[in-house]
Formats: C-alpha cells, structure tokens, sequence
C-alpha cells in the first residue's frame, strides 16, 4: 500500500495495541469500505465489538489517545450502543459496542461473534486488519437515513465483484425484516 495515508498509520497503530491485547473487533465505516475496494477516502476509524471489549477498548485507548466521549452507552433515533469517541493524531477513532441499528419498529443485531465469523482478514503492512464484509455495510448503510447513495455504490461494487459473499449476505439478512430484504434483492443480485 506504498505510504499510508493518516486514517490508514492510526488504523495500524490501533490494530497493533488492540491485536497485542487480544481484544475482538472489527473495522466498519468509511475506511472498511475503502479496504474492501470500496471507491471512497478513509475519514476516520469505526471499531464494532461488543460491550466488554468496547470497556476493554476505553481503558486502552484513554491512556494513548485524546478522549472526547468516554465509552457509555447510549440510544438515538437511530442507534443503541455502547459508545466512546477519541481522537489521535487528528484522526477520530469511534468504537461502537453491541451495535443496534434502528429501523421502523425494527432493530438490526448482529452479534460480534457472526461480524468475527464472516469478517475478512486484510493485512496492512504485515499487520493483521479484520474489517466487516461489503454485505452487511450494505445493510448498515440501507437503514441509515442519509446513506442511501453509499449502499448503492456497495452495491455496484457487490454486483461487479466475483467474489460475493452469499453465505455472508443470506445470514446477515436473517435479521432483517422482509421489506430490507426486498430492497437488498433490488439492488444486489442473488445467485
């Protein structure tokens, strides 16, 4: 990967602290999206894991990083999770943990252990990277309002890719309702 770029040197330096501790995560967002062949510039790091690890995390991080939102947890109109917010060498690093995106009268879940199972292993300069797969950031990205455009280039990029995942995709989607599945099948094309 040549020189890497800020979002991509404080990625390795957390895969590195947080692999050496044996903590269980996995990379999602934008910079997952970019490691997946994704078309998209690396803007900060989402770290998905579970509640605790994501305290784990926060204990680790507190002492390296600048703090701008110790882990607690917390729900919106769109999200429950676990959440802490930091902030090193001018790269925001989120770690979200037990994630529930909200939809309707619906909640999507997926337990970390099924992130983990289905995540793909990239190495960044020799070191170990598990980033969540294309498949459930379409999902992710269908039930965030705002989002729509993203899950259509996931979806192109799905549908020009030889190598999708269905295993991945038909199970994520055992979480969704009918009317989410309906539009993965509008837009993905399931062999």
């Amino acid at each position: 990967m040549g020189t890497l770029n800020p979002v991509l040197k404080v990625l390795k330096f957390v895969a590195e602290n947080l692999n050496e501790k044996g903590i269980l995560w996995v990379l999602a967002g934008s910079t997952a999206s970019y490691l997946n062949g994704l078309d998209v510039k690396p803007r900060d790091l989402d770290i998905l894991t579970d509640k605790e690890n994501a305290y784990k995390i926060d204990g680790i991080f507190t002492e390296k990083f600048e703090v701008l939102r110790r882990m607690s947890y917390g729900e919106t109109e769109i999200y429950a999770s676990y959440f802490g917010r930091y902030r090193f060498q001018s790269v925001f690093v989120e770690v979200i943990g037990d994630l529930k995106i909200k939809y309707g009268n619906e909640e999507f879940f997926v337990p970390l252990k099924m992130l983990l199972k289905y995540s793909k292993k990239i190495k960044l300069n020799n070191t170990l990277i598990k980033v969540v797969p294309l498949e459930i950031q379409l999902i992710y990205n269908l039930m965030i309002p705002g989002k729509e455009e993203r899950a259509r280039k996931i979806a192109l990029c799905l549908n020009s890719s030889k190598d999708i995942d269905y295993d991945a995709l038909k199970t994520f989607l055992n979480f969704v309702s009918k009317e989410i599945r309906d539009k993965i099948f509008n837009l993905v094309k399931i062999r």
